[in-house]
């Protein structure tokens, strides 16, 4: 009994095959979304000396806190906190516990942070102090103390604790807006100067 052999495709069916058109490829996966709560809480972890980086995020909340953005001031107040978390950096990694202790790290309550614009000031210093920590480039010139000024004085300061010569003024944020006169800055602007030698 003859066999019939399935039917081979013409020539031109299979050029054909080739010209015509093909569909598209799957669409790529998208990645993964990142936590960023549990990344931002990771870098707080991290020791310089002996502070964190959350320590350094909650000194620049206390000292900042009452400050905000001015139309007149020559950085955002985001960037004079970064600014503020660099210093604290430099002076843990080079003095350790012999840094300057005027300044300390505070937790906000619950409360607290219930408040816009004080919980605006948390987040925004604890960012700052993520970015310094993580920055290749330290835009103070390894600062080691800061003070908040009520003018645009640009001399050399002496400090209380370790600087008997003086030390230089490296930058300058500001004017900002201050909501609190009660304290060393008795004024409704005040600019942030990091010091070093």
């Amino acid at each position: 009994m003859a066999t019939t052999k399935p039917q081979e495709r013409s020539l031109t069916d299979r050029a054909l095959d080739r010209i015509s058109p093909q569909p598209p490829a799957p669409p790529r996966p998208a990645p993964p979304a990142v936590n960023k709560s549990a990344w931002e809480e990771s870098v707080d972890k991290h020791k310089l000396n002996t502070l964190t980086v959350r320590q350094v995020g909650l000194i620049v909340f206390n000292e900042t806190q009452p400050f905000t953005d001015s139309d007149n001031a020559n950085d955002t107040i985001g960037g004079a906190r970064e600014k503020v978390a660099h210093t604290l950096i430099n002076a843990d990694s080079k003095f350790g516990k012999e840094r300057p202790r005027t300044a300390h790290p505070i937790e906000p309550t619950a409360n607290q942070l219930k408040n816009p614009r004080v919980k605006r000031a948390y987040e925004s210093s604890l960012a700052a102090a993520r970015d310094a920590y993580l920055s290749a480039h330290d835009p103070t010139g390894r600062a080691t103390n800061f003070q908040f000024l009520t003018n645009a004085s640009r001399s050399n300061i002496r400090f209380k604790v370790g600087t008997p010569e003086g030390l230089a003024i490296k930058t300058q944020s500001g004017p900002f807006n201050n909501s609190y006169t009660g304290g060393d800055v008795p004024s409704r602007h005040v600019y942030v100067d990091p010091y070093g030698k």
